[in-house]
């Protein structure tokens, strides 16, 4: 039911797994607060939030959010590992990011 690609799988579990780099310097942007007369550190921290947001969303829409479902599937999306869930909703989580994406 929740075909994709092995191509597009791979595209998305590899963004998936940058998720923790970006996460950390999304923090350490905000934790500066350095003074950027150019604008710079805020079109990339918005950038890092576009990149962000589509995974926590859709990880919020499959499956409970704090359950512990949700916390070893995110585990095993950003960190690139078999996900201890059913492989349906694993499915569907790759599924819907790629409409977001």
């Amino acid at each position: 039911m929740y075909e994709l690609s092995k191509d597009r799988y791979l595209e998305l579990k590899h963004h998936c797994a940058q998720y923790n780099r970006w996460r950390g310097e999304l923090t350490d942007i905000i934790i500066k607060h350095r003074f950027d007369p150019t604008g710079e550190i805020a079109a990339r921290r918005k950038w890092l939030h576009d990149q962000l947001q589509p995974i926590d969303e859709t990880l919020s829409e499959v499956f409970e959010k704090g359950g512990y479902a949700y916390r070893k599937t995110r585990e095993a999306i950003i960190t690139g590992s078999k996900p201890e869930v059913e492989t349906e909703r694993y499915r569907k989580f790759f599924w819907l990011l790629d409409k977001k994406l």
